[in-house]
């Protein structure tokens, strides 16, 4: 983050005041994975100084910023399902870092879907549902522990791949209809593309449909199978030592937003037809995709 460098640039905190206020906060316990475990003392206190800032920044400019990413999130995935959690982990990845917007988001979006599972229990397809949860979860944790085991590069690279494949899904030049005879398999997939990149939803859903799930069973029952991988993921992240106090308190500040979002998200609903939907999820996930190129280019 290019404000980091003007932050450390000033000259204003000595080394020893980044590592007192370092110490205090217990910040830095994200490390880049392919890090040792031992590091260098300067790169661990570099980590320390980037969160320090991070956390002071947050504090005042950015939540407001990171608040109105997680409500129109749920504004987004409650209106047509795909879209708002894959731009609020790519706008998250551009502000930090890839493993610090999954690692933030996780929780926040399990408290989004869980919301919206209750708010549509009457309509969820509990058989077909927990088939594709039961292959999601463990695809979900098996996903969390190859993010938190790659270079952060390479999970740009992911969120990139995954946004421009979902557009190109959404508007009709990739056709893809799966087999229900490999469910267990494909929902394995989506849970380990949610783990990575935040783009379960890009195989979850069409698995969904092609079960014949439509309207509010699809909405529903996609609910349930969302919140089943983050169940997996955030278990995942938790061991590889990527959830914090930090990413936790920025994950309730998104869950609020996103809860409210869900609640705004169900009264726009109603009064767009689906041609307007599906020109809402085009225009996510353009954006999407530019913000992944720019993290990419930074």
């Amino acid at each position: 983050m290019r404000l980091l460098n003007r932050g450390r640039s000033s000259g204003s905190r000595s080394d020893s005041a980044f590592d007192a206020f370092a110490a205090s906060t217990h910040l830095g316990a994200i490390e880049p994975p392919n890090r040792c475990r031992d590091g260098v003392a300067m790169a661990r206190r570099a980590d320390r100084e980037r969160f320090g800032y991070l956390i002071a920044f947050m504090s005042l400019s950015l939540v407001p910023v990171v608040a109105a990413l997680g409500l129109l999130a749920g504004v987004l995935t409650t209106i047509a399902g795909l879209g708002g959690g894959m731009l609020l982990v790519v706008s998250l990845g551009l502000l930090e870092r890839p493993a610090v917007a999954l690692a933030a988001t996780a929780p926040a979006l399990l408290v989004g879907n869980v919301h919206r599972l209750w708010a549509d229990r009457a309509s969820i397809d509990r058989t077909i549902g927990r088939a594709v949860a039961a292959g999601a979860l463990p695809g979900a944790f098996l996903g969390g522990w190859l993010a938190v085991s790659v270079p952060e590069q390479v999970l740009g690279w992911v969120f990139l791949a995954a946004v421009g494949l979902a557009l190109l899904r959404e508007i009709g030049w990739l056709v893809w209809k799966p087999r229900t005879t490999r469910l267990a398999l494909l929902a394995a997939l989506g849970g380990a593309l949610t783990a990575t990149s935040g783009a379960g939803q890009l195989v979850l859903t069409p698995l969904l449909l092609a079960c014949g799930l439509r309207g509010a069973r699809l909405v529903a029952t996609s609910a349930l199978t969302a919140a089943a991988t983050h169940v997996g993921r955030i278990v995942a992240y938790g061991l590889g030592g990527w959830l914090t106090r930090e990413t936790l308190a920025a994950s309730a500040l998104l869950a609020a937003s996103i809860l409210t979002g869900n609640v705004l998200g169900r009264r726009v609903r109603d009064r767009i037809d689906e041609r307007m939907t599906h020109r809402v999820t085009w225009a996510t996930l353009l954006v999407a995709l530019v913000l992944a190129m720019a993290g990419l280019a930074r």
